[in-house]
């Protein structure tokens, strides 16, 4: 579950680089939020 925000910054960062660095990233965020027992991602508000 990710929210509209996390979406259109992976959008862009997908656009800018490659789809397998995005999927890296998403990959890594799940890995952090099962660690902080979050449900979605925190996205800064910069990006």
């Amino acid at each position: 579950e990710m929210s509209e925000d996390a979406y259109t910054v992976l959008t862009r960062i997908g656009l800018e680089t490659s789809l397998r660095y995005a999927i890296q990233l998403i990959t890594a965020a799940s890995l952090v939020c099962r660690k902080r027992k979050k449900v979605k991602p925190w996205i800064p508000p910069e990006l």
